[in-house]
């Protein structure tokens, strides 16, 4: 006994000249979006560097500060020129080093 029964399946068909002018047109269109949304991502990144770039710095500048232990800060010192060097001295803790001494403060030196 034989069944005949009608179904719908997907398959390939030729389009027309009308139906791929319309493919076209759609083709085109999802191109230009995807144009557009390249570009405005494109500026998001520019903008999220410009924001980020400053807070990496700053991480950057906290880690080194972390791994040394020490961090620049204004001290008062004394300079007692001595010779050919400088003798400075930390108010804060009184631990003293030398340096050579510069012109400017020669001439200082002669003046005093």
């Amino acid at each position: 006994m034989k069944t005949k029964r009608t179904v719908t399946l997907e398959l390939q068909v030729q389009l027309t000249e009308s139906e791929k002018a319309t493919r076209i047109e759609a083709l085109i269109d999802v191109l230009e979006k995807i144009r557009q949304r390249d570009e405005a991502k494109a500026a998001y990144m520019r903008d999220y560097r410009d924001e980020v770039r400053p807070l990496v710095e700053e991480k950057n500048r906290l880690a080194i500060i972390l791994r040394d232990g020490t961090e620049p800060r204004d001290v008062k010192c004394t300079e007692e020129i001595s010779g050919a060097v400088v003798v400075v001295t930390r108010t804060d803790t009184g631990e003293s080093w030398e340096r050579p001494i510069v012109d400017s403060e020669r001439q200082t030196e002669m003046v005093s």
